[in-house]
């Protein structure tokens, strides 16, 4: 059973250092491909992110425990 605050919780830190990583990453990618795909996964983790959230917030919001799973799966 997932205990859908401390998922949501943690998506939510998860986001804020993606987004953050992939914030500072964008100013340097230019023409470094390696800096464009260190990019591309914090913005693909991101995202990761924010499925877990939603997945989190139907949990408390409708005690839907399938969405945890389900949103792991999508990831």
């Amino acid at each position: 059973m997932a205990d859908g605050i401390g998922v949501l919780v943690v998506a939510t830190i998860a986001f804020a250092v993606n987004a953050g990583s992939a914030v500072v990453l964008a100013r340097g990618r230019g023409h470094d491909l390696n800096l464009r795909a260190a990019w591309m996964h914090m913005v693909a983790d991101a995202a990761g992110s924010i499925a877990a959230a939603g997945a989190g917030i139907a949990v408390v919001a409708f005690s839907a425990e399938g969405a945890d799973p389900i949103a792991s799966i999508v990831i």
